[in-house]
């Protein structure tokens, strides 16, 4: 039976970025330099969610308590094919960003 996913488990997947970064290298000093890199990249991420978090729920606050709509609603701006192609998009976006983080934490050096 698969484990349920608790409020916050977003924060482990970014940390274990940085464990697979650890695991390809193969020399200890190099390995050890990109696991710090990984493990910054991911913490950058993690305080990053969480400020969009915070900016989200002020928005919602405000919109809801002014009766405005300060975020515009992109099905109906962009039209209904966003609605049918959100799940790819969002794949795709994460593909990329994985693929340019992977490339990022190979960037460093001893």
């Amino acid at each position: 039976m698969p484990r349920k996913k608790a409020h916050g488990d977003h924060g482990r997947n970014f940390f274990r970025f940085a464990e697979f970064v650890l695991f390809v290298a193969i020399y200890a000093a190099l390995s050890k330099a990109r696991h710090e890199k990984g493990t910054l990249i991911a913490s950058g991420f993690i305080a990053g969610g969480a400020l969009v978090g915070v900016l989200t729920a002020l928005l919602r606050f405000l919109e809801q308590n002014w009766n405005v709509s300060i975020i515009p609603d992109l099905v109906k701006t962009c039209g209904p094919w966003l609605e049918e192609w959100h799940n790819w998009i969002g794949l795709i976006m994460f593909l990329l960003l994985s693929v340019g983080l992977y490339l990022d934490s190979h960037r460093e050096r001893v």
